[in-house]
């Protein structure tokens, strides 16, 4: 089954380029990855341009007026028409692939299912503190688990701290939420949810947890797929 990799960005470069780098060094076999730059003012276009030779790479740069940008929603959707797999994956500019995620999200991923990685948020040492205990086997997975319900909470709800990496859990079993910082939903429901809105808020991932919530779907948290939401200003 084929895979798209969906990234909306603005000015955030050099996070980008990690994350790039760490889904190339996966190796993700039948995956594309759709990266649409919302008229970035920074290193993002030599960025991309350094991975011209990545067949997998597709790119789009849109122009936007103003400066901050709060609502990626019209970068997203521009980014999921372009994708042609059967599994859409969406993250975060700024996460990085800590394990073979994206096997894992689509083989999990069935119409009427969203899959979420467990994704943590911290500094470069937190990360480096996680990717650590996971190639020397400390790092304890818990068990997956599906969920008709998850709790649907603001982004500005504060995560919990994991107890020994410091690291904030902003999904995954200590936080089941849907939030697709590093999350696959099936091509048919982004088709029937209608894509995000073009309204200036944030949120746009919650309403579409809870389109899928009203529809009967299920919700699947990964404890093995795991990715890192590095710290990150306003773009």
């Amino acid at each position: 089954m084929r895979a798209s990799i969906i990234i909306a960005t603005r000015n955030r470069g050099h996070l980008l380029k990690m994350a790039l780098d760490s889904i190339w060094a996966h190796s993700y076999e039948g995956t594309e990855v759709i990266v649409v730059d919302d008229g970035s003012t920074d290193c993002t276009e030599s960025v991309l341009r350094s991975f011209v030779k990545w067949p997998a790479l597709r790119t789009k740069r849109i122009e936007r007026n103003g400066g901050y940008r709060k609502n990626p929603g019209p970068v997203y959707n521009a980014a999921h028409n372009m994708a042609t797999g059967d599994v859409h994956i969406e993250q975060s500019a700024e996460t990085i692939h800590l394990t073979p995620s994206v096997d894992l999200l689509v083989a999990a991923c069935v119409p009427g299912t969203m899959v979420l990685a467990t994704v943590f948020k911290g500094s470069p040492l937190e990360m480096r503190a996680v990717r650590a205990a996971i190639e020397d086997g400390s790092y304890v997975y818990g068990k997956e688990f599906t969920e008709t319900r998850p709790i649907v909470v603001g982004h500005h709800r504060q995560p919990k701290r994991h107890p020994v990496y410091g690291a904030q859990t902003i999904c995954g079993h200590d936080r089941p939420c849907p939030l697709m910082f590093l999350g696959a939903i099936h091509r048919d429901d982004w088709r029937t949810s209608g894509g995000y809105d073009h309204i200036d808020r944030i949120g746009n991932d919650q309403r579409l947890a809870e389109a899928m919530i009203s529809r009967g779907a299920k919700f699947t948290f990964l404890t093995r797929a795991i990715g890192f939401n590095l710290d990150h200003g306003k773009t």
